[in-house]
C-alpha cells in the first residue's frame, strides 16, 4: 500500500469495547482529523464505562509479528503507542521504533479511566531504558511528570523544569497534560529547545469524560499530516477541547468525548 498521497497514522495499544479510549478512540480520532488509521493490538480489555473487569495481553511475539507484517506493506507517517504493560512488548516495540523514520508518540498513561493501574515501576523503567530514546513525543500528566522527573510540580515554571528533566531521559519532546490545580491551568510542551504553554481543558467538564487517548491520537494525526510539533499540539488541543465540550451523555460511568466535532 502506498501511503505517499494520503496521511497515514498507526496506533498500537489496547482495545476498549466502549470506544471511549484505546485503539477504537484513536481510529475515530484519526478518521475525523483526515488521516487513515492503522492499528496493532497489544491487549484486549473487558470493560464498560463503569469498570475494567479483565485485561488479556498478547505476547511480544504476536505484537511484533503484527507490526513487522504491517510495516512490510505500508509505512505510516506517524505512530502512537499507549497502554503497554509487558516489558518484552515494550522491548519489541522499541527495537522496531529504532529502525523507522516516522515519529512515535508515547502516551504513558499510568491508569485506566476507572483508576486501575496499567503498569508498575518495572514497566516504567523498561519504557525509560528501551523506548524513551526512540520516542519523538512523550505524553504524561502532571502527576507522572513529577514522579518520573523527580521534580515537584506546582506552577508553570516547575512544569517546564519537569519537562526538561524528562527530555534528558531520552524523548525528543515532552507534553505534560496540566490541571487547573497545577501550573495555572495549562499544558506544557517542551521540544528540547523551547517551551510552549496551552490552556488546559475545563476541568469540571473533563472530569466526566475520558479524553487523554483522544488528545495524544489527535497530536499523532496532525504529525502524520506534516505539521510541526507545536502546531500539531495546538490543533489537537482545539479538537479535544471542543470534543469534551460537546461530549455525549452516554453510559453510566466515565463516558466518551464527541469524536465527530469539527474545528
Amino acid at each position: 500500500m502506498a501511503s505517499r498521497n494520503f496521511p497515514v497514522a498507526l496506533t498500537l495499544g489496547n482495545t476498549d469495547p466502549t470506544g471511549v479510549e484505546g485503539i477504537q478512540a484513536d481510529l475515530k480520532t484519526f478518521h475525523q482529523r483526515g488521516v487513515y488509521g492503522l492499528s496493532i493490538v497489544a491487549a484486549v480489555t473487558i470493560q464498560n464505562s463503569r469498570d475494567l473487569a479483565q485485561v488479556e495481553t498478547l505476547s511480544a511475539d504476536v505484537v511484533a509479528a503484527q507490526l513487522d507484517h504491517l510495516l512490510r506493506d505500508v509505512t505510516p507517517h506517524a505512530a502512537k503507542a499507549e497502554g503497554l504493560v509487558l516489558g518484552d512488548v515494550v522491548e519489541a516495540v522499541a527495537e522496531r521504533a529504532a529502525r523507522v523514520n516516522f515519529p512515535w508518540v508515547l502516551d504513558a498513561a499510568a491508569t485506566t479511566r476507572h483508576g486501575a493501574p496499567l503498569a508498575g515501576e518495572a514497566i516504567r523503567q523498561t519504557l525509560m531504558r528501551c523506548l524513551f530514546p526512540h520516542t519523538f513525543l512523550l505524553v504524561v500528566d502532571a502527576t507522572q511528570a513529577s514522579s518520573w522527573s523527580g521534580r515537584s510540580v506546582h506552577d508553570l515554571a516547575s512544569l517546564i523544569e519537569a519537562a526538561r528533566a524528562l527530555v534528558d531521559l531520552g524523548p525528543r519532546a515532552v507534553l505534560i497534560k496540566g490541571s487547573r490545580r497545577v501550573g495555572g491551568g495549562c499544558d506544557v510542551l517542551y521540544d528540547g529547545t523551547h517551551a510552549h504553554a496551552y490552556q488546559a481543558v475545563q476541568e469540571k467538564k473533563a472530569a466526566s469524560t475520558a479524553w487523554g487517548s483522544t488528545y495524544s491520537a489527535a497530536v499523532t494525526a496532525e504529525l502524520a499530516k506534516g505539521k510541526e510539533l507545536a502546531g500539531a499540539v495546538s490543533q489537537a488541543k482545539k479538537y479535544v477541547t471542543r470534543a469534551i465540550e460537546e461530549s455525549p451523555d452516554w453510559g453510566s460511568g466515565m463516558g466518551p468525548v464527541n469524536h465527530r466535532v469539527e474545528i
